[in-house]
C-alpha cells in the first residue's frame, strides 16, 4: 500500500489555527454526537479547512456532562510552556497567540486516486 506522504509530489499543506486570546483555544464546530466535532484553520492560500477532532466525555457519577479536546489542552499546555505567565524570554506580555499545523497524514491511495 502507497501512502500519499510518500509520493513524490506530495505537499503538505500549512493551517493556520487562530485562537481566542482570553481564552486561547480554537475554533471549534461542537455537535450532539461523540465524533461530530471539528477544528476551523485557514490554509496559507487563504481557504477555510475544517478538520474533525478528537474529544473525550467528561463523566460525573457515571453521567457524561460535557467533553475535553486533548488537542485543545496540548495547545493551551505547549503556550504555558513556551510563555510562562504570558510573558516571552525577555519578560514582555504576551496577549495573542496563534498556532500551526502542517496537514502530513498518511492517507492511503488506491489505483492511483485519493481516497
Amino acid at each position: 500500500m502507497q501512502h500519499e506522504a510518500s509520493k513524490d509530489d506530495f505537499d503538505p499543506s500549512l493551517h493556520i489555527i487562530p485562537l481566542d486570546p482570553q481564552t486561547r483555544t480554537p475554533v471549534l464546530l461542537v455537535g450532539d454526537a461523540k465524533d461530530d466535532n471539528t477544528l476551523v484553520a485557514v490554509t496559507d492560500n487563504g481557504r477555510i479547512s475544517f478538520f474533525p477532532i478528537e474529544a473525550d466525555a467528561v463523566l460525573l457519577d457515571g453521567e457524561k456532562i460535557g467533553r475535553t479536546f486533548p488537542l485543545v489542552q496540548a495547545i493551551s499546555a505547549r503556550i504555558d510552556e513556551r510563555f510562562p505567565n504570558e510573558k516571552d524570554v525577555k519578560g514582555n506580555r504576551v496577549n495573542q497567540f496563534l498556532a500551526v499545523g502542517v496537514m502530513y497524514g498518511l492517507r492511503p491511495i488506491t489505483g492511483g486516486n485519493s481516497i
